[in-house]
């Protein structure tokens, strides 16, 4: 049990840095998607 808990610490740091980074990417991919649909919209307007 012991070795567990130590290795869980560890293991949420992980877990949190690899869930802030995808929030980043999709955030960046939502920036993205955002811009194209704008200038998608634009050029069919225009």
């Amino acid at each position: 049990m012991l070795s567990i808990d130590l290795i869980q610490p560890r293991f949420r740091v992980v877990a949190f840095r690899r869930y802030v980074q995808g929030f980043r990417g999709f955030e960046r991919d939502a920036r993205v998607f955002l811009v194209a649909t704008l200038f998608s919209g634009a050029a069919i307007s225009l």
